[in-house]
């Protein structure tokens, strides 16, 4: 860490160098950023097999503060954010947070842009799920407004961008954690022809295979309110922690290979008129549980009722959006329905179960500093499927973002 700071810092007193009167370069700062503020209502499904025995629980209010500054220049810039929340976590611990996700610097030297520090970059057209992305944590579908808020790596970033026709990135995450186990580089190349862009990269990661994966966009010059796109990941050589039919073990020395099998996405948004927009996704992941798979997981929770430290550890490996190999979302916006107010419907469906996640947005926006949002999130589904075990019934947001 006291290197990155040292190269932090190192990079934040070029960018002053390079933009200098001396070099003839416009030395104007710009500092901008967001306040948010966030709270929320819970009802706890008391029923889920993902909390067993209530081994989880939420504060009457949960909270949720970030806090997003940037300092740019022509050709360098500096950004930070801090997160602090108190969420849903296993009874008597401490479940308030506070951390920094990102503070980075980037530099632009003619065609070659340099960015280091702790980031996460956008890594693939999809908006709910982003299988090709392999340098961020996984994106949660029901956290995605919030792209700023996930955690970031220590990366250093190189791309060399000569035109509006080809691009190359270079990305290295050097994460200290596990002896930098998570080391990983990863190399992109994007080209833009016409009404396409496609891109390829291939991620080589410490004591793995690599990963190669891409992904296309179009949009149509003959329907130019509609865009197209996908994403795959190839994998070889991968394992998965399941659950034995006996369920005996658990997860112990329990496993499923893949080889030679493709995560893949394909996607539509459709901008129907300059206020109502559509999209949808759908989404194949080879690492998520099948259908057998997801139904011994569920009887193995059912087995340990009368051990809580083991039903906590097992219940944990509950990550939504991870116990069903398809999923289909979708999401309809109306801007300006009235003055000021945008209203959205969020719907993710697991397409292995038929259960279902429903999130009702409206955005509130009286002028360019400030915006109010409201949401609710329902989950439904029968006693065997994901949602119907979410650990939520419902729950009720309503936030405050201040912009500066």
């Amino acid at each position: 860490m006291k290197i990155l700071n040292l190269l932090l810092l190192l990079l934040f007193f070029l960018s002053v160098l390079l933009d200098s009167s001396v070099l003839a370069i416009d030395s104007d700062l710009s500092i901008f950023g967001k306040v948010r503020f966030e709270s929320s209502a819970i009802d706890i499904n008391e029923d889920s097999k993902f909390n067993p025995s209530n081994v989880f629980e939420a504060d009457n209010l949960p909270s949720y503060t970030t806090a997003f500054i940037h300092l740019k220049k022509p050709v360098s810039d500096i950004g930070l954010l801090y997160i602090s929340l108190k969420e849903i976590s296993p009874k008597e611990s401490n479940n308030q947070e506070a951390f920094v996700n990102e503070a980075y610097g980037s530099i632009q030297i003619d065609n070659l842009n340099i960015k280091i520090g702790k980031q996460r970059l956008l890594w693939g057209p999809g908006q709910f799920f982003n299988p090709s992305d392999v340098i961020n944590r996984e994106k949660d579908p029901s956290q995605f407004d919030r792209f700023n808020e996930l955690e970031g790596n220590n990366m250093l970033d190189i791309a060399y961008i000569p035109n509006d026709i080809f691009s190359l990135e270079n990305v290295f995450v050097f994460n200290k954690s596990n002896k930098y186990k998570d080391a990983a580089w990863v190399t992109k190349g994007q080209i833009s022809i016409d009404d396409y862009d496609f891109y390829l990269f291939t991620r080589v990661k410490k004591d793995t295979s690599a990963k190669p994966g891409g992904g296309i966009t179009w949009m149509p010059s003959f329907f130019p309110n509609i865009l197209v796109y996908g994403e795959f990941l190839y994998l070889e050589n991968e394992v998965v922690e399941i659950v034995s039919p006996d369920g005996n073990n658990g997860f112990e020395d329990n496993t499923r290979s893949i080889n030679n099998k493709t995560n893949y996405l394909f996607g539509i948004k459709w901008q129907t008129t300059n206020q109502l927009s559509m999209s949808i996704e759908a989404y194949h992941n080879k690492q998520n549980f099948n259908e057998e798979e997801f139904s011994n997981y569920l009887n193995y929770l059912d087995s340990l009722s009368s051990n809580t430290a083991l039903l906590s550890s097992a219940a944990s490996k509950s990550s939504i959006f991870h116990n069903s190999q398809n999923y289909l979302a979708m999401q309809l916006s109306y801007a300006q329905i009235v003055k000021d107010i945008n209203v959205s419907l969020v719907g993710i469906f697991n397409a292995q179960d038929q259960s279902s996640y429903l999130i009702p947005i409206l955005n509130y926006l009286p002028t360019n500093a400030i915006e109010l949002r409201t949401e609710a999130r329902f989950a439904f589904g029968g006693k065997k499927s994901e949602f119907g075990n979410f650990i939520e019934k419902y729950r009720l947001k309503t936030g405050l973002t201040l912009f500066f």
